[in-house]
């Protein structure tokens, strides 16, 4: 995986519907004061995802949890596929379009570890 740094996430109060990740019962539940400890560390886990769009489109990525917060990107990318960490909860991922801020609809590609070799271009967000 390429980690990306340099980017915010902002909350999100739209609709998205977005596609469910089911979490990794092997790492800790996430609570306020350890959610940056175990992203870092312990979030081996990761689901790659494909926006089901046009090579090149701008995009924005955002997630959803399972106490229904949600947050998007700060930016716009134009990634084929991207992948995103995994922590002890169920997660929702969405992508929106650039154009018309439209939910773009994802596609799990495979669910692996950061150490997986197959998967070392795909920016991890």
């Amino acid at each position: 995986m390429r980690a990306m740094n340099g980017y915010a996430w902002r909350p999100y109060h739209g609709t998205a519907h977005g596609t469910r990740v089911e979490g990794d019962a092997t790492v800790w539940a996430t609570r306020w004061w350890n959610a940056w400890f175990l992203r870092r560390f312990h979030w081996k886990k990761i689901a790659i995802l494909r926006p089901q769009i046009a090579h090149g489109t701008h995009y924005r990525i955002g997630f959803r949890t399972t106490d229904g917060q949600a947050f998007v990107m700060d930016r716009m990318v134009t990634d084929a596929q991207f992948a995103v960490r995994i922590g002890h909860e169920d997660c929702t991922f969405f992508a929106l379009s650039k154009t018309d801020g439209h939910e773009v609809p994802l596609r799990v590609v495979a669910t692996t570890h950061r150490e997986d070799t197959h998967h070392q271009d795909v920016p991890l967000y």
